[in-house]
């Protein structure tokens, strides 16, 4: 029993650093002023070598101008969280937090952000204590599209292949729905993409799509610092270090406003 208290004591602690981590950078959003048209909920995967990797459900918001993908469960936890911090602060009296609570495994850690008028998606992750993002020049919009067709969840889907030098991604897109956006980085289909999967071991695929009927609810686009690609895997690896000697990694990059 003493033993089972300590792990979940060490896992909670690791936990609530990552979410404080991404609570207050929900602080510092950039307020793009983007109205939300509409969100689509996706069952997304991977699995390697027969093991689930990820087994999450993610959100994209879509605007006029952006799409924005995240983790429905990473979103719900810091909300939570976040709620019981503010009632603590009200009343005075600490959050009593308990592992099973907060702790959630094979969810999806990172944030894409797609620019429509820019045709390119940044990856966006927590790394030490910042947000860090940064282009994805792997992916672009060479789709080659296929005369198959099928039906997912009720939408009339057409079939289209990417080839990129790791993996061939087979997508299927929904004419009726006009959003050159989709899941992960993916885009550029004359039509929302629906369902994809990977060579890989990636997939994700649409359960249901709300369109949102007035101006309310605006796009909140997470603060980060900006790097190339290169600078971002540097300071992975600084992170991962100063955790071996308990500093923190260096702050580079430039802040999105």
């Amino acid at each position: 029993m003493h033993t089972h208290t300590h792990i979940n004591k060490m896992v909670l602690k690791k936990y609530l650093i990552l979410i404080l981590l991404f609570a207050f950078s929900q602080k510092n959003y950039a307020q793009k002023n983007e109205t939300v048209l509409a969100t689509v909920t996706y069952k997304i995967s991977q699995i390697r070598n027969q093991q689930t990797l990820i087994n999450d459900v993610c959100l994209m918001d879509i605007s006029k101008n952006y799409s924005f993908f995240y983790s429905k469960n990473v979103a719900e936890n810091i909300a939570k969280m976040k709620e019981a911090f503010e009632k603590a602060s009200a009343t005075g009296v600490k959050p009593n937090f308990n592992a099973a609570d907060f702790v959630i495994t094979k969810i999806y850690r990172f944030y894409k952000l797609h620019s429509f008028s820019k045709k390119e998606t940044i990856n966006i992750q927590s790394v030490g204590n910042q947000m860090l993002g940064y282009v994805d020049a792997g992916y672009t919009n060479n789709w080659e599209i296929k005369p198959d067709t099928m039906s997912i969840n009720g939408l009339k889907c057409q079939k289209a292949i990417l080839e990129r030098s790791s993996s061939i991604i087979t997508g299927w897109f929904c004419k009726d729905i006009p959003f050159q956006a989709g899941p992960f980085s993916f885009f550029g289909l004359p039509g929302l993409i629906v369902k994809t999967s990977s060579s890989d071991g990636w997939e994700a695929e649409l359960t249901g799509i709300t369109y949102n009927k007035d101006d309310k609810k605006k796009m909140d686009i997470i603060d980060y610092a900006l790097v190339s690609e290169t600078d971002f895997k540097k300071a992975v690896e600084n992170a991962k270090a100063s955790r071996q000697i308990g500093g923190a990694s260096p702050n580079t990059g430039r802040k999105q406003n």
